[in-house]
């Protein structure tokens, strides 16, 4: 990503958790999923994470604000998806976790 986060350490995980000296961990992946009106508050979710990065777009210039049109793009992907008829496939999250026993 241009800021510098890896946006695929999820599936890096468990090879991070060996190296750290850790147990393997116990993974688990989950994703938001919904269709028209009963995808409206992950679409919400979803226009507030991109409001959340405007300002970096803006610093690496990928789009600004206005491009963006923070203010009202939860309704237009309500819209969408309700007109469409689609299915909502948002981003799935990664989780990992050990415990290291002691002795």
């Amino acid at each position: 990503m241009a800021n510098g986060d890896d946006a695929r350490m999820g599936t890096k995980l468990y090879s991070n958790f060996i190296a750290a000296g850790l147990p393997p961990p116990l993974m688990r992946i989950e994703a938001l999923i919904g269709g028209g009106t009963n995808a409206a508050n992950d679409l919400w979710q979803l226009a507030e994470l991109v409001r959340s990065l405007v300002p970096t777009m803006e610093k690496f210039g990928v789009a600004t604000a206005k491009e963006v049109g923070v203010d009202d793009l939860s309704e237009r992907l309500v819209a969408e998806a309700i007109d469409s008829q689609s299915v909502l496939v948002d981003r799935s999250e990664i989780a990992a976790w050990s415990r290291k026993k002691w002795n």
